[in-house]
């Protein structure tokens, strides 16, 4: 039998683990080779939040305006775009989400370096975290960084933010992925220092996302 096709995706999750939707990427990026990988999706997905109609594209999509604008047709009342590599990357895709008139989450992907969470293009987050609010996000933050990153010291730096800020984290890569004990404390840890909306990215699972769930109730 012939092999399903791969799909780079995103899952959207309840607090019990239950599943809200599911994305997958519509453009494979052919600068990082995904075209010899993956299979492009063909939809972007509609589904609701607590009762909030909500639209999700990721990475090389957020290049495309024609979505977010489907999206809006359909009746989002939210548009998330998130693991953005650069700052003209995330404003661009911030940009031709508002021109929908929606309001736009925008979450970005740095890496540590000397201490320090950076973009690729050599921007500190925090100028681009708070660059972004500027520019008019709903709501700004990051998304799958690796156990370890300073994700609370991230939050505290930017306890004065006029927007929530967002942290979803990887659990890890395959063969080194935290349990969801560890996982959560740590995603937790930026809540305490004052992030607003958390969840779980590469690795984390409907476990993971229980155990952020029941730190949040107590």
């Amino acid at each position: 039998a012939q092999a399903p096709p791969r799909r780079n995706a995103a899952f959207v999750t309840a607090p019990d683990g239950s599943l809200i939707a599911a994305y997958r990427k519509i453009h494979p990026f052919s600068y990082g080779e995904e075209h010899q990988h993956y299979s492009g999706g063909e939809a972007c997905p509609l589904f609701e939040v607590d009762g909030i109609p909500c639209g999700l594209q990721i990475c090389y999509d957020l290049r495309f305006p024609e979505p977010f604008r489907a999206l809006a047709a359909a009746g989002a009342d939210l548009l998330w775009a998130e693991s953005l590599w650069d700052l003209g990357e995330a404003r661009a895709a911030l940009a031709a989400g508002r021109a929908t008139g929606l309001p736009v989450a925008v979450s970005l992907t740095p890496s540590p370096s000397a201490g320090v969470l950076v973009l690729a293009d050599g921007t500190p987050a925090e100028e681009a975290l708070r660059a972004l609010a500027s520019d008019g996000a709903a709501a700004v933050g990051v998304n799958c960084l690796l156990p370890g990153a300073g994700l609370a010291e991230l939050a505290a730096a930017l306890r004065d933010l006029p927007v929530p800020l967002l942290v979803k984290p990887s659990a890890g890569l395959p063969g080194a992925v935290l349990a969801p004990g560890p996982f959560a404390a740590w995603a937790w840890s930026a809540v305490r220092a004052g992030a607003r909306w958390v969840g779980g990215c590469c690795g984390a699972g409907p476990e993971h996302l229980a155990a952020i769930a029941q730190l949040a109730r107590g």
